[in-house]
Formats: structure tokens, sequence, C-alpha cells
């Protein structure tokens, strides 16, 4: 039987594999989660990223992978 994600899940894509794979140029470290309710249409990944000049942590957010990285590269 065929796994059937739930309706909530954003399915990830390409251009979300891509973005991490740029993730791994910009940064040592990141970890990233998906969060939603029940009961909303989607929810969001959230992107915790160290920023290579500061050393701080930083967290963004996007309904997409490739959200949540851009919205990181324009923090560094």
């Amino acid at each position: 039987m065929p796994y059937l994600r739930p309706p909530y899940m954003n399915p990830l894509v390409l251009e979300d594999l891509d973005a991490l794979n740029e993730l791994g140029t910009l940064t040592w470290g990141w970890e990233i989660k998906y969060w939603t309710e029940i009961g909303l249409k989607h929810g969001s990944f959230v992107l915790f990223a160290c920023d290579p000049v500061t050393k701080a942590w930083v967290r963004t957010d996007g309904i997409s992978v490739l959200e949540a990285v851009n919205k990181f590269k324009k923090i560094i």
C-alpha cells in the first residue's frame, strides 16, 4: 500500500534539494524542521542555520525549503 502524505504536508521538490546543497556551501551547521497544526492547509519549513560571519544561529521559515534558505541568504 503506498504511503499517502497528510494533506497539510508540503512536498519536497528538486529545487528544495538544490537549496539544501547550496546551504551546505554557505554554512557548516544547519537544521530543518517541519511544523504545522491540525486544520491548517499547509505548514512551514523551519531552518536553523549558523551565520558564518557572526557565528550566531539564525532562524528562518518558509512554505518551501527554498524559501527558507533564500531568507537565510538575505540575512548573511
